[in-house]
C-alpha cells in the first residue's frame, strides 16, 4: 500500500501578533497586548538590493549586495477601546496620552449572584447622583453596570443597580470594581517613542514554528472607517529599524470578546446612534460613512546611514484628511465648498476664491465606561459632492463631504481623539 507523503505546513490564521512599548530604544520587550487581526495584516522584512555588472565578458550580472533593511507591520483590526489607543499614543508620539486616571477604585465586599440588584462594595462611592463602573475589569466576566448612589447605604457600601438593571454573572468577593479612566490624545511636534511587535508563526514546539520581533517599532498611519451597519475600523502601518527571532512565545492574552453589548467588544455602528455634530449642527439620523485617514509623513529608509537598518524614524508632517456621507438635506456644505464660507449665497453667486471652515465631531459610547470621541475642531472643506441623477431610482440624495484638519492660531490643535476605558495608566 503507498505510503502518503506527510508535509509539515504551517495555517494562515495560525498567527499572532502583539506589541509591548519599550523604555529605551534597541532593547526589545515581550509583547503583552495582542491585536485580534482581519485579513490585510501582515509583518514582514523590507529589504534593498542593489544589483550590477562588472566587465568580466559575461553577459550575466555579477554583483549584488543590501543596501538596507528595516520591518513593516500592517494592522487590521476591529476598533475595541483599550487596544485601539496603542495605535493612536504611538502615531501622536512621545508625551501624547493627557491621561485621567479613574475616580473610583474598589473592590466586592461580598459576592454576588447573576441577577443580584445590588453590590457590596469596599470604598465609599458617594451617595448622590450615579456611577458608572466595571466589576472584574481584567477577569472572565467583566460588566458594567450602573450604580444609583442615591441608595447607598453604610456601612460595607451596598449600592442598588440603577433603573431596576441587574448583574449579568456571578462575581466572587474581592473582585476590582472601577470607574471609567480617560485618554486625550493629540499630536505633538515630539518624538516616537519604541515598541516592541512580537509575531508568531504556528504552535510552539510544533516545527515549523517561529517568534520574531520588531524592533523599535513606530506607528505612521491610521485609517479609521465607519460605515453603517458595520463595526469600527482601524488600520495601521507601522516601521521597524530591525527585526529579531525569540526563542521562546510570549503569553497571549485578547481584549473582550466578538459580543456587541458585552465588555470589551468591538466599537460598532450603533454607538455612534445620535453622537453626530457638523459645524456645531446635529446631524443625527443621517450619517452613513465616516473615513479618516491621520498620518505622519515619515520617510522610513531616511536614516539610513552607516549600517544595514535605521537608526531611527522621524515624525515629519502631520496629515488629517477625511470624508463623510451623510443624506442631502442641505445646501449648507455645498456651499461652503464652493461659495465661500457662508450658508446663503444669494441666488446668483458664483464661483469665490473663499473656503469654507468648520468643525465635525463623532461620539462612539459602547457602554457607561468605554466611549469614543473622534473630533475635529477646524477643517477646510476640500470637496462636497451631489449624487448624479438617476432616471432608473428614486432612492434619497447622498452628499459627500471632504476635508482636511487646519491649523490656525485659534486653532494650534485641531484634531483629538478622547478614549474612555479601564487602561488605569497611561499608554
Amino acid at each position: 500500500m503507498p505510503v502518503s507523503p506527510t508535509y509539515t505546513t504551517l495555517r494562515e490564521n495560525l498567527f499572532a501578533i502583539g506589541w509591548a512599548k519599550q523604555s529605551v530604544w534597541d532593547t526589545p520587550v515581550a509583547a503583552t497586548n495582542w491585536w485580534r487581526f482581519l485579513d490585510g495584516t501582515g509583518a514582514n522584512p523590507q529589504t534593498n538590493v542593489m544589483t550590477d555588472r562588472e566587465g568580466d565578458t559575461s553577459p550575466y550580472k555579477s554583483f549584488a549586495m543590501k543596501t538596507g533593511e528595516l520591518g513593516k507591520i500592517t494592522i487590521v483590526e476591529r476598533a475595541r477601546p483599550i487596544t485601539m489607543g496603542c495605535a493612536f499614543q504611538a502615531l501622536f508620539g512621545a508625551s501624547s496620552d493627557t491621561y485621567v486616571a479613574a475616580t473610583y477604585n474598589s473592590t466586592l465586599a461580598a459576592s454576588c449572584s447573576a441577577g443580584a440588584t445590588t453590590i457590596k462594595l469596599t470604598a465609599d462611592p458617594g451617595n448622590v447622583g450615579t456611577l458608572s463602573v466595571v466589576i472584574d475589569p481584567t477577569g472572565t466576566t467583566p460588566e458594567v453596570v450602573l450604580l444609583d448612589l442615591a441608595t447607598r447605604t453604610t456601612p460595607n457600601y451596598t449600592v442598588t443597580i440603577a433603573n431596576a438593571g441587574v448583574t449579568q454573572y456571578a462575581h466572587n468577593n474581592s473582585l476590582v470594581v472601577q470607574s471609567k479612566a480617560q485618554h486625550t490624545m493629540k499630536r505633538g511636534l515630539t518624538v516616537y517613542e519604541p515598541y516592541t511587535i512580537e509575531v508568531q508563526y504556528g504552535t510552539s514546539g510544533t516545527a515549523p514554528y517561529r517568534a520574531e520581533q520588531y524592533v523599535n517599532a513606530v506607528c505612521t498611519e491610521i485609517q479609521l472607517r465607519h460605515q453603517k451597519g458595520q463595526p469600527l475600523q482601524l488600520s495601521h502601518t507601522w516601521y521597524s529599524t530591525s527585526i529579531r527571532g525569540k526563542s521562546s512565545f510570549s503569553s497571549v492574552s485578547y481584549e473582550g470578546n466578538g459580543i456587541p453589548g458585552t465588555f470589551g467588544s468591538p466599537f460598532v455602528w450603533e454607538h455612534a446612534q445620535n453622537a453626530w455634530t457638523l459645524n456645531g449642527s446635529s446631524i443625527n439620523g443621517l450619517m452613513e460613512a465616516f473615513t479618516l485617514s491621520i498620518k505622519n509623513s515619515t520617510d522610513p529608509n531616511d536614516l539610513i546611514t552607516d549600517g544595514l537598518n535605521p537608526i531611527y524614524f522621524t515624525p515629519e508632517l502631520f496629515d488629517v484628511d477625511g470624508q463623510a456621507q451623510y443624506l442631502f438635506t442641505s445646501w449648507d456644505n455645498y456651499y461652503k465648498t464652493y461659495f465661500g464660507n457662508t450658508t446663503t449665497p444669494s441666488a446668483t453667486a458664483s464661483d469665490s476664491y473663499l473656503l469654507g471652515t468648520g468643525a465635525i465631531q463623532g461620539i462612539w459610547t459602547a457602554d457607561g465606561v468605554n466611549t469614543l470621541t473622534v473630533g475635529l475642531t477646524n477643517m477646510a472643506y476640500t470637496a462636497a459632492a451631489k449624487a448624479d441623477p438617476k432616471v432608473s431610482a428614486a432612492k434619497a440624495m447622498r452628499q459627500m463631504v471632504s476635508f482636511s484638519a487646519l491649523r490656525t492660531p485659534a486653532y494650534t490643535d485641531p484634531f483629538s481623539i478622547v478614549l474612555t476605558n479601564t487602561q488605569n495608566a497611561a499608554y
